[in-house]
């Protein structure tokens, strides 16, 4: 049911959502398709402790610090312990690292997936 907050009310190819659970490779997607990817940062939060905001990031492999915004369609939706957000585009044959930076009541800074793991490969 969250993936209709992301609709235009077009007709919209979304393939199932990818769930980062810490492998190094997510399941490819084609240049047209846009996904939903799910981060969980339960293993990361203390008790009681909960995500307030997150931003998602998206760099092509082999170039930090270059963020594709372009790629990183609407808000991210915050449920509970998990970030979920939509991505789109991407060159085909490239790979991209996307990645959710959250926020916490204790005012920490979280990060998933770690650098080099959850590779998205556009075919």
């Amino acid at each position: 049911m969250l993936l209709l907050l992301f609709g235009s009310g077009l007709p919209l190819k979304v393939n199932p959502s990818y769930l980062y659970t810490g492998q190094k490779l997510l399941p490819p997607k084609r240049d047209t398709d846009r996904v939903c990817i799910t981060v969980d940062f339960k293993d990361t939060l203390a008790q009681g402790e909960t995500i307030t905001s997150a931003e998602w990031m998206v760099e092509k492999s082999g170039q930090p610090g270059v963020n594709l915004t372009e790629m990183v369609y609407s808000i991210s939706v915050i449920d509970g312990t998990k970030v979920l957000q939509m991505i789109e585009g991407g060159e085909s044959g490239a790979s991209y690292e996307p990645y959710c930076i959250a926020f916490t009541s204790s005012f920490q800074k979280l990060s998933l997936p770690e650098p080099g793991r959850g590779i998205l490969k556009v075919r």
